[in-house]
């Protein structure tokens, strides 16, 4: 960038394969939440409030811009949600710490999130963050706000569905999708 940082995002080859966007479908998760054109508001300010969509296939992109309000202890994408919400991945966006990090519940053993999944990023109420996730198998790659990237392994959930989360404060998230490999007629590529 001019003032010398790095900044990070999809390459374009990669990000032109998911060219099969669906839209989203959102089903009650918990909490308060109401669906938007093209998006859900989630406002849970002493809990926890998710609202969760399709099933997530083996490989896919997920997409979200994210606006939380002052106040907000967390929020981000699910993914592979179990049908009864007791189990999912998180994509947490910490505005209070300025990070993000990874996380899995149920948790192994006492830690606010997995270890060496943390990354610093500039997080300002009312500031859209724009969060893109490619998951193909075990592999997950985030990209946030063409800020930072982060890589992990989705080895203990197989399957699932995936959503949206506020933990303790409200947010708005829109242009919500996922998108399939191939061209927006839904033909594969080579």
């Amino acid at each position: 960038l001019p003032d010398g940082t790095l900044s990070v995002r999809i390459p374009g080859t990669v990000d032109r394969s998911f060219g099969h966007r669906q839209r989203a479908h959102f089903q009650p998760g918990l909490g308060h939440w109401r669906t938007l054109p093209g998006g859900v508001e989630i406002t849970v300010p002493e809990s926890f409030g998710c609202a969760v969509s399709d099933v997530m296939p083996r490989q896919c992109r997920l997409e979200a811009t994210i606006a939380f309000t002052e106040g907000t202890e967390a929020c981000g994408i699910m993914l592979r949600v179990s049908q009864d919400l007791e189990r999912a991945y998180y994509i947490r966006l910490e505005p209070h710490r300025n990070r993000m990090v990874f996380d899995a519940w149920p948790r192994a053993g006492d830690v606010p999130f997995m270890i060496g999944l943390e990354r610093p990023l500039d997080l300002t109420a009312g500031r859209r963050v724009e969060l893109e996730v490619l998951v193909d198998g075990t592999v997950c790659e985030v990209y946030a706000a063409n800020q930072v990237a982060m890589s992990t392994r989705l080895y203990g959930l197989r399957a699932g569905r995936w959503g949206v989360f506020v933990q303790q404060g409200s947010a708005r998230f829109e242009n919500l999708g996922l998108s399939l490999p191939g061209d927006e007629t839904g033909q594969s590529g080579g």
